[in-house]
Parts: C-alpha cells; sequence; structure tokens
C-alpha cells in the first residue's frame, strides 16, 4: 500500500507516464518547450487517482499563448499526447523531473489535477536569487524506477551549500543543477515505494538520506548506492536525522584529515554553526580538548557540547594562547581562512589544519568536505545519537509554506545548530 498524502476519489487513465525525464528550453516565443528522454524510469502517474474538479477549479482564461500555453485538460492531453509520440515541439506545461511544477499559472496546475495528475509539494526554484526564488508549487508525484527507491519525506535539514546553489548558477552547475530546479539536499522520511533491483530496503522503513537539489518535497526519488540513504535506528526521530548527511560526513572528513587523538588541543573555527557541533562533539569522542571559535552570546552553548570558547575576531591569537598556553596542535576552519591563518601563527603543522570553505586553504592547509568521510560515518554518528551519546542542536524548525523564512535565518549565520523544514 502506498502512503500518500494526495487526497484522492476519481481513478483515470492518463499518459502522464512522459514525466519521466524531460529536458526543459524555451521557443522564440517564450513558451515553455520540453523534449524527452526515453527510457527515463521514472513514471509518476499511471492510473493516478485524483479528486473531481469543482465548479470553482475550472481553469481560469489565457491571457496569450505566452503566458498560458494549455488551459484546459483536453489540450493537456492532447499536449501529453503529442509529446508521448516523440512531438519535441509539445507544449506541456512545467513538464521535467519534477513534473508539473506551476511554471506557467495556478491554471495549468488546476488542469493538471483533471486530467489525472496525482500532485505533490516540493520548493522549485525558475531563476536564481536570494530566498524569494523559492516556492512551493504542486508537482505530479514521482515514482519508484527500477534500482530506485522512494522516501515521504517528513523533514529535510538545510545547509548552507543549498542556498549557494539557489543563488547561484555557477555554484548549481558544479552540482549538475539546471532550471527549474528543486532544492535542499539532506532528508528523512518512510519508504513508500521500492523499485525492481533494490535491495536492503522496504516499504514502511524509516531512513534518512541525500538528494541534492530535490529533497524539500512530500516525495523524494533516490538511487541506493549512488544517493545516499540510511536506515534510521530506533531512538532518532526524523527531525534529528535529516540533518545528518551533509554536516555528519563532513565533520567526519575534518576530524579524519587533521588526524584528531587523545591528546590534541583542536582549535576550531566557527564550532556553533551546523558543522561545528558535529566536529566538536567527533573531536571530544577522539579524546581531544576542543578550543571553538564564537560570539560571546554562543559561550555557554558551546560549553555545553564540551568545548571551551574563545571570541573570534582580532586578536583571536593571544586569546587563544591565554587560553591554551601549552599550544595547539591541531585547528579546523569551518568558516572561512581566519581561523586557519591564525593557526598558523600559533605553530600548527600545516597538514593539521583543515577548511571546509576556503577555494585556496592558506599556508598549505587540507581542504577537505564530505566527500573524504570514512566509511561508516555516519552510521557511527547515529548510532551515538541512538545511545544517547551525541547530540544534534535544532536551531529552529519551519513548515515547508515558511521555507523563506528558514533560509533567511541560516543565510543571516550565527544560527547555533540546524535548521529544519518539516513536512508532515
Amino acid at each position: 500500500m502506498l502512503l500518500s498524502r494526495c487526497r484522492s476519489t476519481t481513478k483515470v487513465n492518463t499518459t502522464a507516464a512522459i514525466f519521466g525525464g524531460p529536458n526543459r528550453s524555451a521557443n522564440g516565443q517564450g513558451q515553455g518547450v520540453v523534449s524527452y528522454s526515453p527510457g527515463n524510469p521514472r513514471i509518476p502517474c499511471r492510473d493516478a487517482v485524483v479528486p473531481p474538479r469543482p465548479a470553482w477549479a475550472q481553469p481560469a482564461e489565457a491571457t496569450s499563448p505566452e503566458t498560458s500555453p494549455v488551459n484546459t485538460p483536453d489540450e493537456i492531453r492532447s499536449e501529453l499526447a503529442r509529446a508521448a509520440s516523440g512531438d519535441s515541439s509539445a507544449a506541456v506545461p512545467g513538464a521535467r523531473r519534477y513534473g508539473i511544477h506551476h511554471a506557467r499559472s495556478a491554471a495549468n496546475t488546476v488542469a493538471a489535477r483533471g486530467v489525472g495528475l496525482v500532485v505533490s509539494r516540493a520548493v522549485i526554484q525558475e531563476s536564481f536569487g536570494g530566498p524569494e526564488v523559492l516556492g512551493v508549487r504542486d508537482v505530479a508525484e514521482l515514482h519508484a524506477g527500477p534500482g530506485e527507491v522512494r522516501v515521504r519525506v517528513s523533514a529535510a535539514g538545510l545547509n548552507p551549500v543549498d542556498w549557494k546553489i539557489a543563488a547561484s548558477a555557477e555554484a548549481a552547475g558544479r552540482y549538475g543543477i539546471t532550471l527549474p530546479a528543486g532544492f535542499g539536499n539532506d532528508f528523512a522520511g518512510v519508504v513508500d515505494e521500492v523499485g525492481d533491483g533494490v535491495t536492503g530496503f522496504a516499504a514502511g522503513d524509516r531512513v534518512y538520506g541525500g538528494a541534492r537539489g530535490r529533497a524539500v518535497a512530500d516525495c523524494a526519488v533516490v538511487r541506493p548506492g549512488a544517493d545516499p540513504l540510511l536506515h534510521t535506528p530506533d531512538g532518532v526521530d526524523d527531525v534529528t536525522a535529516s540533518t545528518l548527511v551533509i554536516a555528519g560526513r563532513t565533520a567526519d572528513a575534518v576530524i579524519n584529515a587533521i588526524g584528531v587523538h587523545a591528546g590534541d588541543t583542536v582549535l576550531i573555527g566557527g564550532a556553533a554553526g551546523g558543522v561545528g557541533v558535529f566536529t566538536v562533539q567527533l573531536a571530544r569522542r577522539a579524546g581531544a580538548r576542543i578550543v571553538g571559535t564564537a560570539s560571546e552570546a554562543t559561550f555557554d552553548f558551546l560549553r555545553g557540547l564540551g568545548a571551551e570558547p574563545v571570541a573570534y575576531g582580532d586578536g583571536l591569537a593571544g586569546r587563544v594562547r591565554a587560553l591554551a598556553p601549552q599550544g595547539v596542535t591541531a585547528a579546523a576552519d569551518l568558516t572561512g581562512t581566519d581561523t586557519a591563518r591564525v593557526a598558523v601563527e600559533l605553530g600548527v603543522p600545516p597538514g593539521r589544519i583543515a577548511t571546509i570553505a576556503a577555494a585556496s586553504p592558506p599556508d598549505g592547509a587540507r581542504a577537505t568536505g564530505g566527500r573524504d568521510a570514512t566509511p561508516g560515518a555516519l552510521e557511527r554518528i547515529a548510532a551515538a545519537i541512538a545511545a544517547g551519546e551525541f547530540v544534534v542542536p535544532i536551531a529552529a524548525t519551519f513548515p515547508i509554506g515558511q521555507v523563506r523564512a528558514a533560509v533567511e535565518l541560516q543565510r543571516a549565520g550565527h544560527v547555533h545548530g540546524k535548521v529544519v523544514i518539516t513536512l508532515a
């Protein structure tokens, strides 16, 4: 049985199977045009079950072919059939990886319901920019194809890379993301579809993982092995689980890069941030003493995690010397290069200094990231959380409809812990 948030009463057949993997471009009139990649396993809406359209939900009149190329259910059916037959000029509104994503008008989404598309919510952006480009849209539901798993997402943890991708075509391009696009990476929820050939996962399993550019949505389709997907242990709630993938892997990579061990004194820049709270605790578990930079308002928070706080900014080297006169043996800069440069000044060997947000690490310091995490890192962190030995401070949670506010909070900095979008 599929676990779905979509309310449905009337069963209809549809040719919406073509929504597997189109690539959207534009014609000379600015009208949406799609082409389709044959053989894509994502077939979102065969025999879809949808509610009948009430009178108030009839599509509005088109103001022009450019702004509303398809308005009525019959017209959409015709365009779907044309596209399914290979006609690349078919004008299916907003059809792509996320299906109907409201690229043209509210009338198109209503009409999509009328032809049998089961819809769910997703955060979509159609241009690059700040939080204002993010919007919650009705989209055609995806389904798991061969080798894939669909997850009903209940929580999605935010990371700085998410809004950096949303803001910049260059950043998005590094991850293969083009417009229109979804948003977010980390998620947690429950498996509700398993494609042919998938082993190790079953409907009803609680899971957490990563889906780059498509996590903040009611459902995420992932390919185990290519995308991170792990079982959520008992004792770990979904909000916490949704924060683990990027921050947990990055923190593990940092600890591994600088070789933290018992007896070390480690200087951590940005210790109270989303990656910082993981790095502090992993270093403590390795037996190290932690000196963490932060604002004075965050000092008690850091002490609660087992770090000794020190104010960042001018004069940091002198304050660290006063706090740790015996010296610092390793350092991690989680925000830029200021802490890394101070570590060099304090005599830390460059090979024991790591950065995660510097294009050119200073003086031979090591650049690292989640790609360098050690095998089993996330499983170890999740098990420690389940055992009560590791905590993930949640700075704030927001419902999906307040995604812009959530991003604004994170972009402003000085967030103590993680920010999470909830979808339940």
